[in-house]
């Protein structure tokens, strides 16, 4: 869902969810802003509704709504046929959502998978379940690489994720 232009210039800050909170849609509050500026208050209470916009200004308000239509159409598959979805400012408010909840899922994983590999080996065999990862209860490589030769085989090995975090913090999420 996350369609949105790479260079929009909206954002959010002191973006919340409330999972507790969320029904059919994600609950939620933030503040809409452009180029740092506090346009609106935006949140939805997650109950199936629309997402509510409270504006600041009248005349950010009408920038917004000009620059969301821009946005061009979204594809999407109904039936097995792909149909275009016309972005408006509640639709573009929710990918925006989206994208925050991912960033947030992300972020959470970064961390995650550091503390993991802070006290273990963390690593992927060629034709492992994606997603899943063994485990050496290690922090010393050398000895980790020793067993994994050992009992693995290096030629078997498809990442020691380990090794791969200081330079890709996201490299978990391509396995």
């Amino acid at each position: 869902m996350a369609d949105i232009p790479t260079d929009n210039p909206y954002s959010f800050r002191s973006f919340k969810t409330c999972a507790s909170l969320s029904e059919e849609t994600v609950a939620f509050s933030a503040i809409l802003c452009r180029d740092g500026k506090k346009l609106a208050q935006a949140k939805n209470a997650g109950h199936g509704g629309s997402n509510d916009l409270f504006w600041l200004d009248r005349e950010a308000q009408a920038a917004f709504l000009a620059y969301v239509k821009t946005v061009p159409p979204v594809p999407f598959e109904v039936d097995g046929k792909t149909e275009m979805l016309d972005m408006d400012p509640d639709f573009f408010i929710s990918c925006m959502v989206q994208v925050e909840e991912e960033k947030a899922v992300r972020e959470k994983n970064r961390k995650r998978f550091a503390k993991l590999c802070s006290t273990q080996v963390l690593f992927r065999k060629r034709g492992d379940k994606s997603g899943t990862w063994g485990i050496l209860k290690t922090t010393d490589m050398a000895a980790a690489k020793a067993w994994l030769a050992k009992n693995v085989g290096m030629d078997k090995l498809e990442a020691i994720l380990n090794e791969l975090l200081p330079s890709d913090p996201d490299a978990w999420e391509r396995f």
